[in-house]
Parts: C-alpha cells; sequence; structure tokens
C-alpha cells in the first residue's frame, strides 16, 4: 500500500476514500471486507465528518489505524502503548472496554483497567489527555441521557494514569465504604477542598444535583473524566 500523506484539513471522509483508492479497492470491495454496506461507504466519504459507528472495522479493512482515520494521526507506536496485565493497551487504536457506570443511581462497581469485556471502542483524540490511555465503560441509567444514552460506552482517561479534569467536566465518581464501591457518571460543576457538586442532564426531572462532603462516612474521589461517547447501533 503506498505511503499515506496526511492531510490536515481533512475530514474523516476524505481519508477513508484516500486510504482506499490507495488501497486498490471499490467501495464495495471495502463494504464487504467491513461487514457493512456500499451505502455506509459512500454516505462516510460524502458526508462523514463525524465518522461511523463501523470506522474500526473500516480502518481494519484498509490496513490503517481507526484514529488516524479519526484524527489524521498516526500515534499507534509502540511507545504510545502501556503494559498492564500482560496485554497492551490504551492508545493503540481501540480502547478496551473495562466495565460498567451508572448514570443514575449509584451502581455496585469499581472502575478496573485490568478487567475486560472483550469489546473495544474507537481511540478519541483529546487535547486536554493526549497521551493518556484510554478505555471504555458501558452507561447504565438515564440521568446523563442528554449527552449520552443509556446502552451507548463512554471514552475515560484514569485520573491513576495522570489524566486531568475540571469543573465542568463530565467525571466518573467513586465512594468507598467498608471494602463496597460504587460509581457514577455526572457532570462536576463546583468542587472545593471539601465538596463536589455532581450535576445530571438528563430529560427526567426527577434527576437531581448530587452534593459529595469529603470526610464522611464514605470516602469519594474522582477515579476518571470522560473524552467522549461511542454510540454503537
Amino acid at each position: 500500500m503506498p505511503a499515506l500523506e496526511t492531510g490536515v484539513l481533512e475530514t474523516i471522509g476524505e481519508r477513508v476514500r484516500r486510504c482506499r483508492i490507495a488501497a486498490g479497492m471499490s467501495q464495495r470491495a471495502l463494504a464487504d471486507a467491513a461487514g457493512t454496506s456500499q451505502q455506509v461507504i459512500q454516505h462516510l466519504e460524502t458526508k462523514g465528518g463525524k465518522g461511523s459507528t463501523h470506522l474500526v472495522a473500516i480502518a481494519q479493512a484498509l490496513g490503517v489505524s481507526a484514529e488516524y482515520l479519526w484524527s489524521g494521526e498516526n500515534i499507534s507506536s509502540p511507545q504510545h502503548l502501556r503494559e498492564s496485565g500482560g496485554r497492551l493497551i490504551g492508545l493503540s487504536g481501540t480502547a478496551p472496554v473495562i466495565g460498567t457506570v451508572g448514570a443514575g443511581l449509584w451502581r455496585e462497581t469499581q472502575v478496573n483497567a485490568a478487567a475486560s469485556f472483550g469489546i473495544e471502542i474507537p481511540y478519541l483524540p483529546t487535547k486536554s489527555n493526549n497521551g493518556i490511555p484510554q478505555y471504555g465503560l458501558r452507561v447504565e441509567g438515564n440521568s446523563m441521557d442528554k449527552v449520552v444514552q443509556p446502552g451507548e460506552f463512554v471514552s475515560i482517561c484514569l485520573i491513576e494514569d495522570g489524566a486531568r479534569f475540571y469543573t465542568g467536566d463530565i467525571v466518573v465518581v467513586e465512594k468507598s465504604k467498608n471494602g463496597l464501591y460504587e460509581t457514577t457518571l455526572k457532570r462536576l460543576t463546583k468542587m472545593t477542598e471539601d465538596t463536589l457538586v455532581l450535576e445530571p442532564e438528563s430529560s427526567d426531572p426527577a434527576f437531581t444535583p448530587l452534593i459529595m462532603n469529603k470526610g464522611g462516612d464514605a470516602e469519594v474521589r474522582i477515579v476518571a473524566v470522560a473524552i467522549g461517547k461511542y454510540a454503537p447501533f
């Protein structure tokens, strides 16, 4: 396959088209190789500035990384990978799904980078946490349904990996007590030395802000920042 030149102003669809032509593939051939339809490829190439849920499969069929199609950057070299539990993860074009997170009531779970659901989602480009490994969490609940629907996935960067977060970010908050861990996904709207204010973004008015005070009977901490979402068909 010929060497590819990065076009800074290219859209995702334009990169797909250029890679397809360089690979000597028709739209039909690419669709068959990616397990989708020619209409999907045609739409992506002409109007697909925001990408496609088939992007990982399309990238594999073209022999390039998903992050290259997404951003035009190839950051899948070994120095951008980290080893955890005997496997390379984080920045290789896809992010492993490591669990679920409650977007509603607190969910009894713990964010564990060593876990695996055997599912991967596309790696997303991000400026504030560039170079930090990414993971996926499946959303359960509708307290954030104006942003992410139940059954969709959020891409996260872990605080323990050096990820930074700010007021206004969507974060994964963990509280633990007597060995029991619970997590939830909310918008961080206020943060002081002693208090976190977490806002829902829901079509259901029953969901109200959470005010978490540090130093109570449960330990409360932000464990991850959400940088995007993935919504498969």
